[in-house]
């Protein structure tokens, strides 16, 4: 596993959430920095940390950092849907316009802040403006970076004449880290880069938000799009804290390829690689771990970057089109040395390597770092865990003084009970926290495919960091892979250590058109009274 830790939030005493995004901002010696808002989770104070904005790919609402690393399960809010009937139709808002308990900015409540608002059939959608930006533009540090820096675009690639419909082919310059370029990525920059409506979007971020302490821009035309997120809701009205999936998107060609000046002729890269660029982080027989400095100046030039999984995104195209990458024909000539992102010597496999992810500067001798997100869960995918995403949420409003982090995230791979109907199959990690008492995880996994397998919940039987109960959640994970959809016989004796575990088997009907509101509810009555009986109450 590849690990980033951030310099600026490494020796804090409490763990941190990301609680606001308020702008960026230019500094002469640092380049563009973004203003992060932070909120420690003992003491409750809020305070506002300046990060390059080329962190601005990881920094999401509600999310947690404890020792200044990223946590996987613990960040705010539930799991959403919603169809947004026009992202450009939203209504741009201030902050001081949203529902009295839904959000609260403590004594600072002056509707600075800017938010889009949607009227849709699943209730009222507020969103930051900073959110949908970073989901749409931000998706790479690389293109973080372009952000707020006029004609940055045809830095990246060679600007060209394009006719909607046509084919369309994309030359990347030398900026452009190659192991960005997967299908996904190249079909997202041809319609950032040639779609009118999306690079009006784009150059409209800088314009409006230069020397203003919010982020404003205006955004593009997409019809008919269907949202995943994690948020919070009250009384039907939704605050979206991350956006991770988000459909109704056209690519704007009807062909696509690409190439890049490492795009070189090696037959047996050509002959094995299944995806287009490095598809994930360059580390084997061990893990791979980085660190930021508290001030990060910028990084050296180089086109082999490691990479560092964060949370899950994904973007669906109604029409996707295959990018299809085009070689140079001579063979390069080689010179001795360090091959342009090799892999890490074992002797170096547990060094901490001190990283950048600011603009790429020549005077620096700091290696850069791309992030790479990992593939999010669309509402759609998530088999028969739907209704049991609703019993949490009911569950949660039974103990409104409890805080809930939802995640939905796929399950390892390489075994046959990885995946579903052709899919990843998917586990959802509920974890209830509150003041002075251990947490409670609650584990479900889909059953698509009449899987018996029972939801799983646990409480710490000592004190642990956040980092090692996650470590443990992925342990269980893990645990049901190999055991082909089964937790193991032993698991209550082997955790006993570190947790109680208590299964809840048939906790739903199979039915699913049985699964009413009311029924629902009860379901959520009746868990909450079996794990308090059973793990003790909050």
């Amino acid at each position: 596993m590849t690990g980033l830790v951030i310099g600026a939030f490494e020796h804090e005493l409490e763990i941190l959430e990301v609680y606001w995004l308020a702008g960026f901002y230019h500094q002469t010696d640092l380049g563009w920095q973004i203003r992060v808002v932070m909120r420690g989770m003992l003491s409750g104070k809020f305070w506002v940390r300046s990060l390059p904005i080329g962190m601005y790919p990881m920094l999401t609402l509600g999310a947690h950092f404890e020792d200044g690393q990223l946590l996987q399960f613990h960040s705010r809010g539930v799991t959403g849907t919603a169809t947004i009937p026009n992202v450009a139709e939203g209504e741009e808002v201030g902050s001081d316009r949203l529902p009295a308990g839904l959000y609260s900015f403590g004594a600072h409540r002056g509707g600075v802040q800017h938010l889009l608002k949607y009227a849709t059939e699943q209730g009222v959608i507020f969103i930051p403006t900073a959110e949908l930006v970073r989901f749409l533009f931000a998706c790479n540090k690389t293109m973080a970076n372009a952000l707020m820096v006029p004609g940055s675009l045809m830095t990246l690639h060679q600007q060209q004449a394009f006719e909607f419909g046509k084919p369309l082919h994309l030359s990347f310059s030398g900026d452009m880290p190659l192991r960005l370029l997967s299908q996904s990525f190249v079909q997202e920059f041809a319609w950032l880069a040639y779609d009118k409506s999306a690079r009006t979007s784009w150059e409209s971020v800088y314009a409006e938000t230069v020397g203003k302490s919010y982020v404003s821009f205006v955004p593009p035309d997409i019809p008919n799009s269907t949202w995943t997120f994690r948020g919070i809701e009250h009384n039907g009205t939704w605050l979206v804290l991350e956006l991770q999936h988000l459909s109704g998107r056209s690519v704007p060609c009807g062909k696509l390829s690409f190439s890049h000046p490492s795009l070189v002729y090696r037959p047996k890269l050509v002959e094995s690689e299944k995806g287009s660029g490095q598809s994930g982080p360059r580390s084997e027989n061990g893990s791979s771990h980085y660190r930021t400095e508290v001030e990060d100046t910028g990084s050296r030039t180089d086109r082999g970057q490691a990479g560092v999984p964060i949370p899950s995104r994904r973007a669906d195209f109604i029409n996707p089109v295959a990018a299809t990458r085009i070689w140079r024909t001579e063979k390069p000539t080689t010179k001795p040395g360090r091959k342009s992102g090799g892999r890490a010597s074992q002797g170096r496999l547990r060094r901490v390597t001190t990283v950048s992810v600011a603009q790429q500067i020549p005077i620096s001798h700091v290696l850069p770092i791309e992030f790479e997100f990992l593939e999010a869960v669309g509402w759609e995918e998530l088999g028969r865990l739907g209704p049991m995403a609703c019993v949490i949420r009911l569950m949660a409003a039974l103990r409104p003084n409890i805080e809930l982090a939802m995640t939905l995230c796929k399950l390892p791979p390489g075994r046959a009970f990885s995946t579903a109907e052709r899919r990843s199959r998917v586990s959802l990690v509920a974890i209830f926290s509150s003041a002075n008492r251990p947490e409670l995880v609650v584990i479900d996994i889909d059953r698509t495919g009449d899987r018996a397998i029972s939801t799983l919940a646990l409480r710490e039987n000592q004190p642990l960091n956040r980092a090692a109960l996650e470590a443990l959640i992925n342990q269980v994970l893990m645990d049901a892979v190999c055991n082909g959809g089964h937790w193991g016989n032993d698991l209550e004796e082997r955790l006993s250590p570190l947790a109680t575990v208590y299964r809840l088997p048939r906790l739903l009907k199979r039915n699913l058109s049985s699964y009413s509101k009311p029924y629902l509810a009860q379901v959520a009555k009746r868990l909450l009274y079996r794990i308090e009986k059973s793990l003790g109450s909050w």
